[in-house]
């Protein structure tokens, strides 16, 4: 079998349909049940064309040892980290890839209390093992389950804000083709049914596994362009972009300014409602966050950085 290309910042990364292919994703479902004795685990994945054929094979080789999948689609890695908790899994995985190369995917694994697993060498050293003598087949094979936790997910992200005293704001959104996409049209029903009075302007918020202006990436100055003249020529409030599984996110004052991301931790941290690392990791939460303190202190998003 061959391995994947490199074990870059936890998450297992391969050449699709090469080193990345359906039996190694079948192994490492496999493994990873077993070695962490999981009942139950929660399998995830962005937008890329591959994700789900790589979903399928790692819930396949979860099931052969008897343990259940909650599949739950398209999502942010967030998204899985929450799934986790809501259905009191062993853990979960999640298949990304920020590498620019969309014919390389990847797969990150998670615990039991949502935080990256760190034990990642000793378990693709087993994954690696063809012998398979470690592991006997399950005479009764798990169950896959197809269950959206989005709806949950929003609603535990606005339970975490007051937007009832929100001013009427017009926001900057740019998944830029990536998964936050199906997420925010979501969360805009919401804030309309609660008729909250933000207007919030897309641009490139369809999910599209061809990603025509490139994988999300934070750092690149022509994507960053697009939301600050975006910003510029709606007079917005403020601009947010996100990552392909948006596990991070950028966010722009009303001057089309990056906000520091030491601002940004600064202001989740301190963040009342915040009691769990989960919440603090948040990449969706920040703009949310931001629209009730600049509405609570009556300022633009460029003043309050000064308090930070």
């Amino acid at each position: 079998m061959k391995t994947p290309t490199s074990l870059k910042q936890n998450v297992i990364e391969g050449l699709v349909g090469v080193a990345l292919n359906s039996k190694f994703s079948y192994q490492l479902g496999r493994k990873t049940a077993t070695y962490l004795n999981a009942r139950k685990l929660i399998v995830g994945g962005d937008n890329h064309r591959s994700s789900p054929l790589i979903q399928g094979a790692l819930s396949d080789g979860i099931c052969s040892t008897g343990c259940d999948v909650i599949d739950i689609g398209a999502v942010g890695t967030e998204e899985l980290r929450f799934a986790i908790a809501k259905a009191n899994a062993q853990g979960g995985l999640m298949v990304t890839s920020a590498n620019k190369n969309t014919d390389i995917n990847g797969i990150a694994l998670y615990d039991k209390s949502g935080q990256q697993f760190t034990q990642y060498n000793a378990l693709l050293e087993v994954v690696n093992n063809d012998h398979d003598s470690d592991i006997s087949q399950s005479k009764v094979s798990g169950s896959i389950r197809h269950i959206s936790y989005s709806p949950r997910y929003i609603q535990y992200l606005l339970n975490l804000v007051d937007l009832s005293i929100c001013k009427p704001l017009r926001v900057i959104v740019n998944p830029n083709h990536g998964t936050a996409g199906y997420l925010i049209n979501e969360l805009e029903v919401c804030l309309v049914r609660s008729r909250v009075p933000v207007e919030i302007i897309k641009l490139n918020n369809q999910p599209d596994s061809d990603f025509p202006f490139g994988i999300p990436d934070l750092n690149d100055l022509s994507q960053q362009r697009k939301i600050q003249t975006a910003i510029t020529s709606y007079h917005a409030d403020m601009g947010v972009a996100w990552n392909v599984d948006f596990s991070q996110c950028s966010v722009f004052d009303e001057k089309a300014r990056l906000v520091p991301l030491s601002c940004l931790d600064s202001i989740m941290l301190q963040h009342k409602e915040l009691t769990n690392l989960m919440s603090e990791q948040s990449a969706m939460l920040p703009w949310l966050i931001l629209m009730e303190k600049i509405s609570r202190n009556q300022c633009s998003l460029s003043s309050l950085q000064t308090a930070y």
